[in-house]
């Protein structure tokens, strides 16, 4: 099963304290850095028990660093992502306030546009599945020329529970949808987005 135990994620990454770079990052001679690869970026609001899931399936398939923007979570969300703030793979920020998700893509863009080639834009519910590539990594080299990859979003149902399972989630519910939104159709809006920061003009 995928990293079964954070632990051994964090162990294998070991001491790593690179952090998300500002605006104004540089290389050791002076010049601009090169952007890492893949940032990841939501907004949660007391979803403190799915958190290590998520983060942990992201770090295994690419993603470097995930900043989370905590929208008045009442739950042990902070004492959840410290081992991960500690090894430089989070970014944890208070986002107060109703009706702050564009907001928060809005500044993760910023955040992250001199620091990370790729920002996926996505919620702590979701998982990103690469079909065609062995990782998110991979699919994204394959997609190299483009400034914006847009993915299909699947619901998954309660897959007949009435109680949250004690497994991981996606060991779990494997009930889905059979359709899936396609670029052109009216269901545009079921879709998430990994964009290149650098390129973006509007968040909506």
């Amino acid at each position: 099963m995928l990293f079964r135990s954070w632990r051994r994620l964090l162990r294998r990454i070991g001491s790593r304290r690179d952090g998300v770079s500002g605006g104004g990052a540089r290389g050791g001679d002076g010049s601009p850095a090169t952007p890492r690869g893949l940032a990841i970026a939501a907004i949660v609001r007391d979803e403190a028990p799915y958190m290590e899931e998520w983060l942990a399936w992201h770090l295994a398939l690419g993603a470097e660093h995930a900043i989370v923007y905590d929208n008045d979570s009442r739950d042990d969300l902070r004492a959840v992502l410290r081992p991960y703030q500690s090894h430089g793979l989070v970014t944890l920020i208070d986002w107060p306030g109703p009706a702050r998700q564009l907001d928060a893509w809005a500044h993760a863009v910023e955040v992250a546009g001199a620091g990370f080639a790729w920002l996926a834009l996505i919620d702590a519910d979701e998982l990103i599945v690469p079909h065609r590539d062995p990782d998110i990594a991979a699919m994204l080299e394959r997609l190299d020329d483009a400034d914006q990859v847009l993915l299909p979003m699947r619901d998954f149902g309660y897959s007949g529970r009435r109680e949250p399972a004690d497994d991981l989630s996606f060991a779990t519910y494997l009930s889905a949808s059979e359709s899936l939104p396609r670029y052109g159709d009216q269901a545009l809006h079921r879709m998430k987005a990994i964009v290149r920061p650098g390129a973006v003009t509007t968040v909506r």
